[in-house]
């Protein structure tokens, strides 16, 4: 939490809203300050890494019967190979080429192909994933668990942070 100073030099808040927000601000109150810019380029951003991570520790205390006994790490790797590896390979042509051509191996040599496959889950990072990218994984984790079962922890302020809608 950063606390708000009396004023902020070179602040220009993005809608009268957004202005008219701060007036009732007082000095020594905590707010959430962030950077903006194009949420293409940003990594994803804290809160959507401290979402992500208190979600995948519910995952792995669920009681739904087919879903105990994973790790928040077994939940980590599951969902970036169901979820992560398809918005990279939809929105970077080079890890698209790279998940095409294990496609065609998989014709001829399934076990290669797959052990291959694994490696990439594991290579690909989720700081790699952009602030909108990293939000619609989160969006496709929540949507996930809704159809499975899991209930994941109710976090409205840090959701409002880490999702975009």
């Amino acid at each position: 939490m950063a606390y708000l100073a009396r004023s902020l030099v070179g602040f220009h808040p993005d809608s009268t809203e957004d202005a008219s927000q701060l007036k009732g601000v007082e000095i020594g109150d905590k707010v959430v300050c962030f950077p903006l810019g194009s949420m293409d380029d940003k990594a994803r951003g804290i809160a959507q890494n401290r979402l992500y991570w208190k979600w995948l520790t519910a995952m792995s205390l669920t009681r739904v019967e087919q879903h105990r006994g994973h790790t928040k790490e077994d939940w980590h790797k599951r969902m970036k190979k169901d979820f992560l590896v398809r918005i990279f390979e939809r929105d970077d042509q080079g890890y698209a080429e790279t998940i095409a051509t294990l496609r065609e191996l998989y014709k001829h040599d399934k076990k290669m192909a797959n052990d291959l496959y694994d490696g990439i889950v594991r290579l690909t990072s989720t700081t790699q994933a952009s602030v909108k990218q990293f939000s619609e994984y989160l969006t496709c984790i929540d949507r996930y668990c809704a159809d499975e079962g899991i209930r994941l922890p109710a976090d409205p302020g840090l959701e409002e942070m880490a999702i975009i809608k």
